[in-house]
């Protein structure tokens, strides 16, 4: 039996983590497969053929499955190139799963996703499904998932009628600054000041090379939640010499994957804000987690947004090493 719910997987120049995502992938043989490949950049020899390696994956593919590419011959980066290609993906479906070519989730991943789609599908303020948890060695909720202001995109799931708020310019961002929505939001000083400074740092230019601050920030202007599962459902297999990022290796690669059994709900759709703190205050607070900064961010956000962490740690504290 197929798997119905779509799902989209971006890939680029590496063929050796794509084959593992793909191989996560067929073991629920997707009936709508999407694959968006950015296009090699020109003054990296050899990348070309990887670009070409990692095509020639999805010619064969070995179940019944009606398959839809975007391969794009001119490369728009780790910004443009994946908006647009979820962007791509939703003007097709109503609703998908997105995987990057670096992200193996358990099997269980994606009856999770489907079942989450489905039962929040008409719930506006239900925005995003991760498959990443963080903290769930210090998470101990009753159920298998809670509501957060985080939005993890190591493997996730939305809706159409979600992804139509995203602005990759954030043309909305001053206003939402100086709204209640945002004052709301964070908690307290330090986190009013974190999150300006990340914000001001998203919209003043200096972001080519990210587009997943941008979905959060959308999100927060639609009073959107997002979904966190009790355990970590995604490894990222993505750390090394031939990423574009996430270059050294750190402890926030290979965090294992578990299985989620039988999905037991929330009784309310609301905001954990004590996890939501804890996720902060272990991740985020400075300054006594600064110097692991380097390692932790990866576990928040996907990798490509950490040389913009890096210059906000270092304009908020530039005294500290």
């Amino acid at each position: 039996m197929s798997f119905e719910t779509p799902i989209l997987l971006m890939v680029f120049n590496r063929p050796d983590t794509t084959r593992q995502v793909l191989d996560a992938v067929r073991k629920v043989k997707p009936k709508f497969l999407y694959v968006a490949a950015d296009g090699p950049r020109t003054d990296k020899a050899g990348e070309a053929e990887k670009c070409e390696e990692v095509r020639n994956l999805f010619k064969n593919i070995d179940w019944d499955c009606k398959l839809r590419t975007l391969y794009r011959g001119q490369n728009l980066g780790c910004g443009h190139g994946p908006a647009n290609a979820i962007s791509w993906f939703f003007s097709n479906v109503e609703q998908g799963i997105i995987l990057e070519d670096d992200c193996v989730p358990d099997e269980s991943f994606f009856n999770y996703c489907d079942e989450l789609l489905k039962r929040y599908k008409d719930n506006e303020q239900v925005m995003h499904i991760s498959g990443n948890n963080f903290l769930s060695k210090k998470y101990t909720g009753p159920d298998s998932y809670y509501f957060t202001q985080y939005f993890t995109a190591w493997g996730w799931a939305t809706w159409r009628r979600a992804w139509q708020h995203y602005d990759f310019n954030v043309a909305f961002l001053d206003e939402f600054l100086r709204s209640s929505m945002f004052s709301k939001l964070v908690m307290n000083k330090k986190q009013h000041d974190f999150w300006t400074n990340i914000a001001e740092m998203v919209k003043d230019g200096k972001r080519g090379d990210i587009w997943d601050f941008q979905w959060m920030f959308s999100c927060w202007n639609s009073d959107g939640l997002a979904i966190t599962p009790a355990v970590n459902l995604v490894t990222n297999i993505g750390f090394g010499t031939d990423a574009t990022h996430t270059v050294n290796d750190s402890k926030a690669g290979y965090i294992q994957a578990h299985q989620l059994g039988e999905i037991k709900h929330p009784a309310n759709i609301k905001r954990n804000k004590i996890v939501d703190k804890k996720t902060f205050n272990t991740y985020f607070e400075p300054p006594q987690h600064l110097n692991r900064a380097r390692e932790i961010m990866y576990k928040i956000f996907p990798s490509s947004i950490m040389a913009q962490m890096r210059k906000a740690r270092r304009k908020l504290f530039p005294n500290l090493k």
